[in-house]
């Protein structure tokens, strides 16, 4: 077999393996919103990231030159933004389905070119039409007709 195949091939392995342990995570985490509250939840999955990252913060530190910008206030906004929108996905995901939580989380992937053209003004092209409407098909095949019947759930997973 030709190597740049071999690599082609291995790459699309790699990139279903990713898919299937993010898909197979929201299953893992609805099974804890038995046991635990979806803030306790968010803030031990924080804890954990932290504690893995904090060794390379650290010499990512000491390596970094006194003409260097400070990054603490945005990375303290961001890490507030993410803490808020995994919080309201940990909490609608509590009253709604993890199928329906994986697939309206993987709509980012698609609303990320209109938030683009919404910023900087370039409208998208017509394929990205075509995928917006794809998936919210999509959402509404998953909940059945009409769109109405979207639980709060589903709301905060969306938000």
């Amino acid at each position: 077999m030709n190597s740049s195949l071999h690599r082609k091939y291995q790459g699309e392995l790699l990139i279903l393996v990713a898919a299937m342990i993010w898909g197979f995570a929201f299953y893992f985490q609805k099974t804890a919103m038995l046991s635990i509250g979806p803030l306790l939840f968010v803030g031990v999955r924080a804890a954990i990231a932290a504690i893995a990252l904090a060794p390379l913060a650290f010499k990512e530190r000491r390596q970094r030159h006194a003409s260097t910008r400070d990054v603490t206030p945005i990375a303290c906004l961001g890490g507030l933004v993410i803490f808020c929108a995994a919080s309201l996905q940990q909490i609608g995901l509590v009253t709604t389905t993890v199928i329906n939580t994986g697939f309206l989380s993987a709509l980012y992937v698609v609303a990320t070119p209109l938030f683009y053209w919404a910023i900087e003004r370039k409208r998208p092209a017509n394929h990205i039409w075509l995928a917006v409407a794809v998936a919210v098909l999509g959402v509404a095949l998953l909940n059945g007709l009409p769109l109405a019947s979207l639980s709060p759930g589903d709301l905060l997973v969306t938000a």
